[in-house]
């Protein structure tokens, strides 16, 4: 989703943005001003939940990755994860 939002955000020709987020979406609010923070002028979190993102070290594997990764997934593997 901060992926997404930054082509959103080249795709409107806009180089710095106040990003701002509530709840949930405060998680995708610090994602985005992590990974991002050229990118970031300011940032604001209302009432933040869920804020600790486990693959913050972790560089984002791909959408080809992710669908081998589910295809090769059992419940026993789900399960111990």
């Amino acid at each position: 989703m901060a992926r997404n939002t930054r082509a959103v955000l080249q795709s409107l020709k806009i180089d710095k943005a106040m990003i701002v987020g509530h709840s949930m979406g405060a998680m995708l609010a610090a994602r985005f001003a992590t990974q991002f923070p050229d990118v970031t002028e300011r940032l604001v979190l209302y009432n933040p939940i869920g804020l600790l993102d486990v693959r913050y070290d972790r560089p984002y594997a791909g959408i080809d990755e992710a669908y081998k990764q589910t295809l090769a997934s059992t419940y026993p593997t789900v399960r111990a994860a």
